[in-house]
């Protein structure tokens, strides 16, 4: 988890607004997208018929059962995928497990060693 958070590179993309991607796909300029879930905010990462290159955008998971049929109906090939962000908290949640598993384990060493004395 730990590897994964501090492996992945840091170069972003902007991303393209809501509306933006709304539009491209009321137009049909969009060939296939793949979702990453996340929580509150799934990532929606497009590529549009006319372009090689793929943008990212965001849309709150709540909206996106209406927009997942919207694009079936409009022939856009639809893909899931793991969510791929991994934010400070969670990295944090794990740092803070691990050390305290290691004063957990140094605390009882101690008390160990103390008692032997």
């Amino acid at each position: 988890m730990c590897w994964r958070l501090l492996s992945a590179p840091n170069a972003k993309q902007p991303p393209v607004s809501r509306t933006g991607f709304l539009q491209a796909l009321d137009s049909g300029r969009i060939q296939r997208v793949t979702i990453y879930m996340g929580y509150t905010l799934a990532d929606i990462k497009f590529v549009g018929k006319d372009s090689s290159s793929a943008d990212v955008t965001d849309i709150p998971t709540k909206d996106l059962p209406n927009l997942i049929k919207k694009m079936i109906d409009d022939g856009v090939s639809v893909e899931f995928a793991a969510a791929r962000k991994s934010d400070w908290a969670e990295f944090a949640m794990n740092l803070v497990s691990i050390l305290i598993n290691f004063i957990l384990v140094g605390y009882i060493y101690f008390i160990r060693l103390r008692k032997k004395a």
